[in-house]
């Protein structure tokens, strides 16, 4: 598991945030089991605001899909993280 993974699923907001600073953090980095990236993992648990630090990074793709092809937007309307789904509306919105 990587840094970042580690610090997504832990909630850790500030950890978070100094890790995406760093050039060679990948942030569509995939679990080996699964598949799921960091934005998944943050849309399923509903860290909100984990979520916006990932949108907000630049190569963060937030229609990445997981081995079973699910994108971080149906885990979090699946898991009723209805802030999370906005958040992602919004942010794929701001791409149109």
């Amino acid at each position: 598991m990587t840094p970042l993974m580690s610090a997504v699923m832990s909630d850790q907001v500030d950890v978070v945030k100094a890790l995406l600073q760093h050039p060679r953090v990948d942030s569509n980095i995939k679990d080996k089991e699964n598949g799921a990236t960091p934005l998944m993992v943050a849309a399923q648990e509903g860290y909100h605001a984990i979520a916006a630090l990932l949108l907000a990074h630049p190569s963060t793709d937030a229609t990445a899909t997981n081995t079973d092809g699910h994108t971080a937007e149906e885990f979090a309307r699946y898991f009723n993280h209805d802030a999370v789904v906005a958040l992602l509306d919004q942010h794929s919105q701001e791409r149109m």
